[in-house]
């Protein structure tokens, strides 16, 4: 039994074959999980008054299959940065066992957005992170100037203070087991180890988390300012793709996702073309993760331990 509050339909477990693709029971539990974890932003938002949509993939889907795109195994999620804040905020009175919202500030994960995660499952992505279970991220939506020179100005601060922390946390162990990084970089980890940490640079020193905060508010820079879009910043290096207008955030609309509801944008068409181009095109076998071990059914904590 999987640990999850949604009532599921005894059909969606089935496995089928959607636009030529095999879905198989597995996916189907781990579809089910993160629609749970769906629902469980969904009420905690409307309890707030959060605005939150689809984005990237999960817009994709929402709008061409009317839930997963087939070949997908997460969901993406989009806020405005005020009520991602004000969500980060209420998590840990809102948000309880087994649902945790694992981000910088609740447990050292460092990429700029926060993962909405069921820790009675198992999805295990990322060796680096500090918890494992299946997940979907919401990522904050950050005003973009209207300025073409002042946004560049604005993502490149935030990338140069990005790879700093970037580097520090990398190199906050010497060496990982079973890493296969090539021999240059791992040597150069290892010496920058004892460099960083002589230089008291570490990931619970003063001067990372000062860090990370720098990095926060340069992308949150335009926050009391009216400007045409706002786009996932902590997602890109350099181009901005994924935006959206902070009209359509005013004026949200639902749609059918599988046996659900989600938000989207109402200028969908012009969010998808400047992410997919044609996106009307499949493109099978694209899913953003690549989950070294999964089990919907048991916590991480059990199934890593087990297979140490």
């Amino acid at each position: 039994m999987l640990n999850i509050k949604l009532d599921v339909p005894a059909s969606f477990y089935e496995e089928e074959i959607r636009c030529d693709f095999h879905v198989s029971k597995q996916m189907k539990e781990i579809w089910a999980v993160e629609l749970d974890l769906l629902e469980e932003l969904r009420r905690v938002c409307m309890k707030h008054g959060l605005k939150y949509a689809a984005e990237g993939g999960t817009l994709l889907g929402a709008i061409r299959h009317k839930g997963f795109i087939p070949w997908d195994d997460d969901i993406d999620i989009l806020m405005p940065r005020k009520d991602y804040d004000k969500l980060c905020e209420l998590a840990p009175q809102e948000f309880k066992h087994p649902y945790f919202l694992e981000n910088f500030y609740s447990n050292g994960f460092w990429y700029g957005n926060s993962k909405l995660m069921n820790l009675d499952t198992t999805g295990y992505e990322n060796p680096r992170a500090n918890a494992h279970g299946l997940f979907i991220d919401i990522f904050p939506c950050d005003n973009i100037p209207d300025d073409e020179e002042l946004a560049r100005q604005q993502n490149k601060e935030k990338l140069k203070i990005q790879k700093e922390f970037g580097r520090i946390f990398y190199c906050d162990k010497a060496f990982e087991k079973g890493e296969k990084a090539p021999l240059v970089r791992r040597i150069l980890r290892f010496l920058l180890h004892y460099i960083y940490k002589i230089q008291g640079k570490t990931i619970t020193s003063n001067h990372y988390k000062t860090l990370y905060d720098k990095y926060i508010d340069t992308m949150r820079k335009y926050k009391d300012e009216h400007t045409k879009y706002s786009g996932t910043l902590c997602c890109y290096d350099i181009d901005i793709k994924d935006k959206a207008l902070n009209a359509d955030l005013d004026t949200l609309t639902e749609v059918d996702f599988e046996f659900i509801k989600v938000p989207i944008v109402p200028h969908y068409d012009e969010a998808l073309t400047r992410l997919y181009g044609n996106w009307h095109e499949f493109v099978k076998g694209t899913a953003w993760h690549s989950f070294i071990t999964v089990d919907p059914h048991r916590s991480y904590l059990e199934v890593l331990n087990k297979k140490r």
